[in-house]
Formats: C-alpha cells, structure tokens, sequence
C-alpha cells in the first residue's frame, strides 16, 4: 500500500519523523527529513531499541513545521505521526500552507481498534478543535494520563505520564478510526 501511494509523488517534499523506517518515495524525488526530536535525542533516549534513525535535515515537527517556507514543498508525509501531536488542525493548516499548488499531503493514520488504542475512546471533533482554538498544557497531560492509564496501563499512570512528559517524549495524543479521521478532515 505505501508504493503505491507514493507513486504520484513528484518534485521535494518532506517526510515527519521517519524514524527508523522512511516512507518509500520514488527515486525521482527529494526528500528533506524533519523530526521534533534530534537523531541524538532519540539514539540518547533509545527511542528505537538501538536501531539507526534517518537524520533529519530540520528539527521541528509536523504542528510547526519551523523551517519550512510557505508554499515550498510538493509534498509532504507523516506516517504515524499526526496522534503524536496535541494540535492535528493546526498541523493540517501549516501542512496546506507550505504545500505549492496542486501539493500532497499523505497521512498514514492508525485506526485506533487495532492498536493499543483500542481501550480509548475516540477523540472528539469538538476536542481537536479546541485543542486549536485554545492550546493547553493541562489539556496534553491528560493524554498522557489515559495513555498510561488505558493504552499502556501502568499501575500508577500518573506517575508514568508525568516521567515521559517531564522527558519530552510524546504518546498518541489522539485517537482515530477510518470515519472519524474523515469527520476532522471533512
């Protein structure tokens, strides 16, 4: 499935935290990396068990997309990356606008039911707009906590969320299945 998607990429584009696993682009194409963690970061913190990560070009992640000039890219992808961030609608919209004309924005989405999401409820329209219209830190804890308490349990998952907040790491802010994630782009 991912081949063929990317086969109607064209021309530059960027690729959200590949990780140790970059999207198959085709060859034709440039690719510039960008992760909101440095290769560093992530090797220091054994974010993938050792395994090597693809630099990234820019340190900045898909909400922000620091670095990146307004309509400059044909393309850009984020496989398993936009429930990583606490503001998907404004990721979305700085995703459009630094998209040329006639750009791609390709998004690999999980559907929650078959993750260990599944015990999670489904994030709200309503929640992920405010989640853009007024940004809260208290709010992103929150996350944290359900993660722990019905992604991952952990006996004490205030204790869990609050060590890899205070770390700087993040967790599936948000949950999707196929029609729901098709309500937030709709």
């Amino acid at each position: 499935m991912p081949v063929e998607m990317a086969k109607e990429l064209r021309g530059t584009g960027v690729e959200f935290g590949a990780g140790t696993n970059p999207f198959p682009v085709p060859a034709h194409c440039n690719i510039i990396y960008a992760d909101r963690n440095s290769s560093e970061e992530l090797a220091a913190r054994d974010y993938f068990a050792g395994q090597g990560t693809v630099p990234s070009h820019i340190q900045t992640d898909i909400a922000e997309m620091e670095g990146i000039a307004e309509s400059s890219v044909d393309f850009i992808i984020g496989s398993h990356v936009i429930e990583h961030t606490p503001n998907p609608i404004k990721a979305l919209r700085n995703a459009y606008r630094n998209l040329r004309t006639g750009g791609r924005l390709l998004l690999v989405v999980p559907d929650k039911n078959v993750t260990f999401d599944k015990g999670r409820g489904l994030t709200s329209l309503d929640h992920l707009i405010a989640d853009y219209e007024m940004p809260s830190r208290e709010r992103d804890f929150e996350h944290y906590v359900e993660f722990f308490r019905l992604g991952f349990p952990q006996p004490d998952p205030i204790a869990s969320a609050r060590m890899i907040w205070e770390r700087g790491d993040d967790v599936h802010f948000h949950t999707w299945t196929y029609e729901s994630f098709g309500e937030l782009i709709a």
